[in-house]
């Protein structure tokens, strides 16, 4: 994975939305659907612009 020295906000968010993406489809395969459904809402309020 790359790192980028000047790292800006935006590309930060998406690192963590991605993080919380990845755990979203980990809980999804485990069945966990109201879980999955809270990290939707995690992912609406970290990206939400």
């Amino acid at each position: 994975m790359r790192r980028i020295v000047d790292v800006s906000f935006d590309n930060v968010t998406a690192d963590v939305g991605a993080r919380v993406a990845g755990a979203a489809q980990l809980l999804a395969s485990l069945g966990r659907n109201e879980s999955v459904a809270f990290m939707a809402q995690a992912i609406n309020a970290t990206m939400g612009k």
